[in-house]
């Protein structure tokens, strides 16, 4: 395979671009910094709410547009303008609410732009199994509230995400299943434990292709890079799409290339063969 005619990448933050240290490689900003200086556009594109995206992103000059909330928003971060903004239906979120609510599950929400959570979840971090580095995150990014679902209903007309954790995969899949069914979201993971409801014309996908329209840019000319279920659209949508040597196998599966993992800097490897021709 040889260089493309690139004029936009898109990429995933979780298991893509940063590595399991959550951090941008030096490598990997070097060269998306290259990428940009040749005139190529680098969004990020990930499943996180903006009040998370990592300080490492906002160093990288050039990245000039976010995708976040798995696609439910696009952010100039020039001027923090909200260009493209995809909630779900109220009356969605009363269903899903309901069908939450008798759960013990950890569930999470975002909300223009910040992400909320039961504060016995927050205050107490051996209320759930996720460990100390979930723990920390947990800390770091989001908002407590008293009753997650009576904050929900309080806020249903502005709901950009949804994020439910699991302990374990039967109950997980077993969960994927019925909220599908319901035909009211759209239903994904980003990672082992969770499951994510999105605003049933929320994806990655979506917001890449409003971005793509407000920069004039052909979708064939666009590469895209992600790790998981929550990639898969914006993958098929990409005129070019690569997966991490990490990623699951449907996301290998469905990618025009796979590239090194995220902790052997993957999308710099691919940057410089496919945009950089380096």
């Amino acid at each position: 395979m040889e260089k493309k005619n690139i004029k936009l990448i898109a990429l995933d933050l979780d298991g893509t671009t940063l590595n399991s240290f959550d951090r941008i490689s030096e490598n990997t900003g070097n060269t998306l910094s290259e990428a940009v200086r040749s005139g190529v556009h680098v969004v990020v594109a990930t499943g996180r709410p903006m009040c998370a995206l990592p300080e490492d992103v906002k160093k990288i000059d050039g990245i000039e547009y976010a995708i976040t909330s798995n696609g439910a928003c696009l952010t100039r971060l020039a001027d923090d303008k909200l260009l493209h903004h995809s909630v779900h239906d109220p009356k969605a979120i009363e269903t899903i609410a309901a069908m939450l609510r008798p759960t013990n599950y950890m569930t999470e929400i975002f909300v223009g732009g910040k992400a909320y959570i039961g504060e016995q979840f927050f205050y107490d971090p051996n209320s759930h199994k996720f460990g100390k580095k979930r723990a920390e995150y947990i800390s770091a990014t989001r908002i407590p509230v008293p009753d997650i679902y009576d904050y929900m209903l309080a806020n249903k007309d502005a709901i950009e995400n949804i994020n439910v954790n699991f302990y374990d995969q039967e109950s997980k899949m077993k969960f994927w299943k019925e909220a599908d069914a319901l035909g009211i979201a759209t239903v994904t993971s980003s990672y082992f434990s969770n499951v994510e409801l999105g605003g049933l014309k929320a994806s990655k996908a979506n917001a890449l292709e409003k971005l793509c329209e407000i920069l004039d840019v052909d979708r064939a000319h666009t590469m895209a890079c992600g790790d998981s279920p929550n990639d898969l659209a914006m993958l098929h949508a990409a005129g070019f799409s690569v997966a991490m040597g990490n990623a699951v196998d449907s996301v290998k599966e469905a990618a025009d290339y796979v590239t090194l993992t995220n902790d052997e800097d993957g999308v710099a490897a691919a940057v410089r063969k496919f945009v950089l021709g380096a």
